[in-house]
């Protein structure tokens, strides 16, 4: 149990160790894209290969186009562009309100069960509401954030601020109303702030159940928005790839988007600090350029890397070879997937103890470093470093991190919550 209240790890019933799973269930996944470029959907297509390993049948509605309906890797894919769109505005409610009322039958129609990841047009939800039970994946802090990372730029640190009035006040302050490369928004996303409690208020009415995908984000949420109607915490499905790679006792790596905000440029303090260490980043995103230039400026060439975005058997292969991962974050991390995917290879990890770290990097896979402290995270790194030279047996951490976080637990905290989902519907 972490620090948080035990009140938070769920409020679903619990099921019996012998429930059976109905065969014949339908899923619809409300997505962005099936698209396999980030987080949200490696773990998408991870979720539909469990639901149809456990004879469920998935249907998956995205924006991506042009519109129509397609086969992707098996599953039955209905692009709806921009009907998908999460508009706060009335008037646009009013102008594409027969698209979302034809939308609605369609999901309705090919459902048992509907799990929104990422989108949650208010529109669409209130359409759908009583007609087919809603579940709600909860994957980062969008849901309490304008700008989704709940990150002020030049304090550097995660914002605790309840969305609203006060998030115009912050970004007179932060400029934290922008993209992850630091893009302001326009007026009209600005004024979205005010909106944003009201809409997740209203999302968490209508939603049957909320996932969160650890319980900082839960607390988050609950925190600064309201108490879900029901909610369930399940980490994400850990999917190890069996890798061979001879331990580099120097190298340590950084996985993740190469964004200010994700501590890029954090993972390259840490790099000066240690003299003859070296650092892989794993990775694209907006700070890219200036990653490449102020590796250039410190004359860091032979000792910091730039893979890009790599498949995950050569991912794999990096943590087998790795003796540190580093984990920097300075917006609220909701989970932290590198983390455990290089502690199932025996790679310790060291992160900034923000949102959901904690509840993976106990002192037996790495070490938690407050927030901010760059030489902390060096000082914590060189150690794992020089554990790790010394012949550290690790051997056994894949195992234990395939039995707490793998695809058979996730499939069943998954499949049996479902489950009572629809139980409670049809009761």
């Amino acid at each position: 149990m972490s620090e948080f209240d035990a009140d938070i790890q769920d409020t679903l019933p619990s099921s019996s160790a012998d429930t059976v799973i109905t065969g014949g269930r339908r899923v619809a996944i409300v997505t962005p894209t099936l698209r396999k470029i980030g987080g949200t959907e490696v773990y998408v297509w991870r979720l539909i290969r469990v639901l149809r390993e456990m004879g469920i049948r998935v249907a998956a509605f995205t924006q991506d186009g042009p519109p129509g309906e397609v086969e992707t890797d098996g599953v039955m894919e209905y692009r709806c562009g921009d009907v998908l769109s999460e508009s706060l505005w009335p008037a646009a409610w009013k102008q594409r309100a027969p698209a979302v009322a034809e939308l609605a039958d369609k999901i309705a129609k090919s459902a048992d069960v509907v799990n929104f990841h990422r989108l949650a047009p208010l529109d669409l939800l209130r359409k759908l509401k009583g007609r087919v039970p809603i579940a709600l994946s909860v994957h980062t802090t969008e849901l309490t954030c304008p700008s989704g990372g709940r990150y002020l730029p030049k304090s550097a640190r995660a914002c605790e601020r309840t969305p609203g009035f006060g998030c115009l006040v912050s970004h007179l302050g932060e400029g934290c109303l922008c993209t992850p490369d630091g893009k302001p928004f326009p007026l009209r996303q600005k004024l979205r702030a005010l909106k944003k409690r009201g809409v997740s208020t209203e999302i968490a009415e209508i939603a049957d159940v909320m996932f969160f995908n650890s319980n900082a984000l839960m607390n988050n949420f609950r925190t600064h928005i309201a108490h879900p109607r029901a909610f369930k915490v399940i980490s994400p499905p850990l999917e190890t790839i069996a890798a061979d790679g001879a331990r580099e006792a120097d190298l340590m790596l950084y996985v993740g988007r190469l964004e200010t905000n994700k501590g890029v440029f954090e993972a390259l303090e840490v790099l000066k600090r240690l003299p003859g260490t070296r650092l892989e980043f794993y990775g694209e995103g907006g700070a890219r350029a200036d990653l490449e230039a102020r590796i250039s400026f410190d004359k860091l060439g032979e000792r910091a890397t730039i893979k890009g975005w790599v498949d995950n058997k050569a991912l794999a292969i990096a943590y087998a070879r790795a003796s540190c991962v580093l984990v920097p974050s300075l917006l609220f991390e909701s989970f932290g997937m590198s983390g455990i995917e290089a502690i199932s290879h025996g790679c310790p990890a060291v992160a900034y103890d923000v949102g959901g770290t904690r509840e993976w990097c106990s002192p037996t896979y790495g070490t938690l470093v407050p927030q901010g402290d760059v030489q902390g995270l060096a000082v914590a790194a060189a150690r794992w470093l020089e554990r790790m030279k010394a012949g550290l047996d690790t051997s056994t951490w894949g195992k234990s991190a395939r039995r707490r976080w793998g695809g058979e637990r996730f499939a069943r905290d998954y499949v049996l919550a479902v489950e009572d989902l629809l139980s409670g519907h049809d009761a």
